[in-house]
């Protein structure tokens, strides 16, 4: 079966944040703090690459990048929580694939 990465190779993760942001955070318990975690990390720098070209070696710099700036690591931790169901969410729900 053909699917096609279009979108995933054209969205960026600040869009996906977005998007994730208006859709999913809303039924999540803790919504708020889910939609923070989504603006905030819309501002860093691998929220400038697309869905389809972020791999391991981008979310082990963000996590150095973040060690770096002090932060536990078990902010880190919820940090990438709202990541990882971004990328289950667009695969499932919104159709998206990524290598």
């Amino acid at each position: 079966m053909f699917v096609s990465r279009i979108e995933a190779e054209s969205t960026t993760l600040a869009e996906a944040l977005e998007r994730y942001a208006l859709d999913a955070a809303p039924k999540k318990k803790d919504a708020y703090h889910v939609t923070l975690r989504c603006r905030r990390l819309s501002k860093r720098t691998l929220a400038r690459k697309a869905l389809a070209a972020i791999r391991g070696k981008d979310i082990a710099a963000f996590i150095r990048e973040r060690q770096d700036e002090g932060v536990g690591t078990h902010m880190i931790r919820l940090g990438l929580v709202s990541p990882s169901h971004l990328f289950n969410t667009a695969r499932t729900a919104w159709g998206m694939e990524s290598p």
